[in-house]
């Protein structure tokens, strides 16, 4: 997705559909691995590995009546030396003139976690309605309080 790199994604998913009963639960467990990109040259000291780390989906569909589905899932990242700019001042060596604020370039480490809540409704035939939220957890990260998503899915 332009990000210079080459990624490596291994995960497991495991899913259950007990005979007879209205909820199904699912996970999915894995670690991202990053290469180096070109995008981050001469940051953070040379090194210029995307971060990667622990992901986890963890969830169940909800049969609510025949034809109505919820489901709720709970999303998670864990980013490890990423790259980051703090606050900080850059010294000056004229007399008389303070230190000036500035960026400096370090890493850290952060987690980003999101609840998803949704309904599928069949209303007839092959037309599926559905509708998602996804809800930030917590603040790290560069995103958005609540994405929803609506659409229409029609099978010919």
């Amino acid at each position: 997705l332009g990000s210079g790199a080459y990624g490596f994604n291994p995960y497991v998913v495991a899913s259950y559909k007990p005979y007879k009963l209205r909820l199904s639960p699912h996970a999915r467990l894995g670690y991202q691995w990053n290469t180096n990109t070109v995008l981050l040259q001469g940051f953070n000291n040379g090194n210029s590995q995307l971060p990667g780390g622990f992901e986890y989906g963890i969830g169940a569909d909800a049969s609510i009546i025949k034809r109505l589905t919820a489901a709720a899932d709970l999303f998670g990242n864990q980013f490890n030396n990423s790259p980051t700019l703090s606050p900080g001042t850059a010294p000056i060596n004229v007399p008389g003139v303070p230190p000036q604020p500035t960026l400096v370039p370090g890493t850290s480490s952060y987690n980003i976690n999101y609840f998803s809540l949704g309904l599928k409704w069949n209303p007839k035939g092959n037309l599926l309605l559905y509708g998602n939220m996804l809800i930030q957890l917590n603040n790290d990260g560069l995103r958005s309080n609540i994405v929803p998503l609506a659409g229409i899915s029609y099978k010919f």
